[in-house]
C-alpha cells in the first residue's frame, strides 16, 4: 500500500479498530487500523507506537494545537491475532 492508497480523515472524522502496524513514508505516518491505511502527521508516531494491537480510536479535528486525538480502549477490549472488532 502506498501513500497514495492510504485514508486522510475529514475534519471531525473518527476510525476505530485495532492498530495492526505503523509505518513511515517521507514526512507521514502510515497506520492500518483494522482494515483501513490511514494518514497521519509524523508527529503522532512516538504517541500510537505502544498502542500496536490494542483497538483504538483515531478522530481528526480542526484544532490548530491537536490535529487528531488517540482514544485507546481499555485492555480487557484489547484484540490480538483475531478477525473483527
Amino acid at each position: 500500500m502506498t501513500v497514495f492508497e492510504a485514508h486522510r480523515l475529514s475534519f471531525w472524522e473518527e476510525c476505530t479498530g485495532v492498530l495492526e502496524r505503523l509505518r513511515v513514508e517521507g514526512d507521514l505516518l502510515i497506520c492500518q487500523v483494522g482494515r483501513i491505511a490511514l494518514v497521519l502527521p509524523l508527529e503522532m508516531e512516538q504517541k500510537v507506537l505502544p498502542h500496536i494491537g490494542k483497538r483504538v480510536a483515531i478522530l481528526r479535528t480542526d484544532l490548530p494545537d491537536k490535529s487528531h486525538l488517540l482514544r485507546v480502549y481499555p485492555d480487557h477490549e484489547k484484540i490480538n491475532n483475531k478477525k473483527g472488532t
